[in-house]
């Protein structure tokens, strides 16, 4: 009977190897945590430094009863509404429709390439484009005139650059990366460390213990 006691006791990791071994674990992820981190870091900053946003105003007016407008914004769409206009007779004779409509865009900072598209139910197909720089705090404006005889698109705001659709679509492919990049980072390092975590929470195997065979299993 002693003997069993002391088989028993002897199986038991004691205190400090078990601290040991969690202490040990802990180092051994520490600086792989500590890289991934900063990876996530860099990639964050870089995202906000491409990510801010400013405000672009879009002011319209037309001479229709029924119409549709859309706006794009680097060849994606932002915006889009119906919009109507209301008769009037001048001098009781001659009978005119205007309407207006107006909206403000939160958008990434910088430059981009605006598209509006005015429809209407009798055929009336207009497209017309220009470049905007967005800065925060700064107002910039589209000023659109719809009529029978064509579409105006006006742009007022901090001047822009003369650049490419390519370039624009490269800062908007850039920031889709980077923030990509972000949350591919942030997802492989919860991973690694709940991996760890779990690995550190299971019992240390004795120093001497070793596997039943299965010859032992059998009785003689």
């Amino acid at each position: 009977m002693p003997a069993q006691a002391s088989t028993s006791e002897s199986t038991e990791s004691p205190v400090p190897y078990r601290i040991y071994s969690r202490m040990r674990a802990a180092v051994r992820w520490r600086p792989a945590l500590l890289a991934a981190l900063l990876v996530l870091a860099v990639t964050a900053w870089l995202v906000s430094r491409l990510t801010g946003t400013a405000a672009l105003k879009l002011a319209g007016r037309h001479t229709f009863r029924s119409a549709s407008v859309t706006v794009l914004v680097d060849g994606k769409s932002s915006y889009s509404e119906q919009v109507s206009g209301t008769s009037r007779k001048r001098y009781g004779l001659f009978e005119k429709v205007a309407g207006t409509f107006a909206k403000t865009l939160v958008l990434p900072e910088g430059e981009h390439v605006i598209e509006v598209r005015f429809t209407t139910p009798d055929g009336y197909n207009q497209v017309k484009r220009c470049g905007v720089k967005l800065i925060p705090g700064t107002d910039a404006t589209i000023h659109v005139v719809a009529q029978r005889s064509g579409l105006t698109v006006t742009y007022e705001g901090p001047p822009v650059a003369p650049a490419t659709e390519s370039e624009t679509n490269y800062f908007a492919y850039l920031r889709s990366f980077l923030i990509t990049v972000g949350g591919s980072a942030m997802s492989a390092t919860i991973g690694f460390i709940v991996q760890d975590f779990l690995k550190t929470k299971r019992p240390a195997q004795p120093a001497g213990a070793t596997e039943p065979s299965p010859s032992d299993a059998i009785p003689t």
